[in-house]
């Protein structure tokens, strides 16, 4: 099994020579997460706009900005979810050979990633539900299966399977390297923590420049986290595959 850089690094490496995905980014990504907050400063928020009233809104409006502002947040998620998707994809072409590869455009990738959104949701509905589940009973069980059906989404994205069979699935090959996988959750959770840090230094000192640019930081904190939700979406695609060759070679 390949250390976590180099699966990062294959993934980065592989990005960089699909410019689809750099639509990918903006458009499934950065664009709605960029409305989706200045959605949220309408509707929750007055510090940061001059003369904006968050009561005068409400009181004009009542409950329907809140509704409003609900309503944007789904949809930013399914569009997200459907990002997700494209990614996955796109990142099939990973696990075959380079003379198998072949770069799709946008609109050919949105379409074929758009009818793995309604499976992935409720399929990750049910993976929730099943984690709670176990995490009420005993806390361990519970993260073990939180592991195991991990990749449910690349198996309903790379096999065509969904909800209980995506699950099963995914734990039938995770079975066996959990300990492993835990590990390289933990380090992709690390990394995600360690862009975090960084992004949200960037953006107090920004906003202690001046208030303003309260933008400008959304920008930075969307463009960063985007690219790192994508990079580690590549990264466990390729982790996945090997996972399969693991289990091949057992067989």
């Amino acid at each position: 099994m390949p250390n976590i850089f180099t699966l990062i690094g294959s993934s980065y490496e592989f990005y960089r020579t699909h410019p689809v995905l750099n639509a990918v980014l903006l458009w499934f990504f950065v664009v709605p997460n960029m409305a989706r907050d200045i959605l949220t400063r309408l509707v929750l928020s007055e510090a940061y706009l001059p003369g904006f009233s968050e009561r005068a809104l409400l009181d004009t409006q009542g409950s329907g900005a809140f509704i409003l502002f609900l309503l944007g947040s789904l949809t930013v998620e399914i569009i997200g979810t459907w990002g997700i998707a494209a990614v996955l994809v796109s990142g099939k072409r990973m696990l075959q050979s380079k003379a198998g590869r072949k770069q799709s455009s946008f609109a050919t990738l949105q379409r074929e990633a758009q009818k793995y959104v309604l499976p992935l949701v409720l399929t990750g509905i049910l993976y929730s539900c099943f984690t709670i589940f176990w995490m009420l009973l005993l806390i361990i069980p519970g993260i073990i299966y939180a592991i195991r059906a991990g990749f449910y989404n690349i198996v309903i994205v790379h096999e065509d399977l969904d909800y209980r069979e995506a699950l099963n699935r995914s734990i039938a090959v995770v079975k066996g390297h959990t300990s492993s996988i835990f590990l390289y959750f933990l380090g992709f959770t690390a990394i995600g923590f360690f862009v975090g840090l960084i992004v949200g230094t960037i953006n107090i000192v920004l906003i202690e420049i001046h208030s303003n640019l309260f933008v400008l930081a959304d920008l930075i904190t969307n463009l960063a986290v985007s690219f790192m939700i994508i990079l580690i979406t590549l990264s466990t695609v390729l982790l996945w595959g090997h996972l399969l060759d693991l289990s091949k070679a057992k067989s």
